[in-house]
């Protein structure tokens, strides 16, 4: 519930709240501006929770590795990590 509450206090507020879910229809998902819901099509009720994670991941990693693009310093970035690691 911590959860749901602090998602609403930040909508109320004017922020735009995503959600990563396995459940598209949850309660968080209907108060969220952007669901990404990673559970399967059918049969709602029956997520293995490992399973949910591997999606999770996958979207996650997903997310991590397309948004610094965006902003194209990323591959910058990367080289001063590079060259600080080669350096050591």
């Amino acid at each position: 519930m911590q959860t749901l509450h602090a998602c609403q206090a930040a909508s109320d507020r004017g922020a735009a709240v995503a959600v990563l879910t396995s459940y598209a229809r949850s309660p968080i998902a209907k108060l969220c501006d952007l669901v990404i819901a990673t559970g399967p099509s059918e049969r709602a009720h029956s997520v293995d929770p490992f399973l949910a994670r591997i999606g999770h991941t996958v979207v996650l990693h997903a997310l991590h590795s397309a948004l610094p693009e965006r902003d194209g310093r990323a591959a910058g970035m990367r080289d001063v990590v590079a060259d600080a690691i080669v350096e050591d």
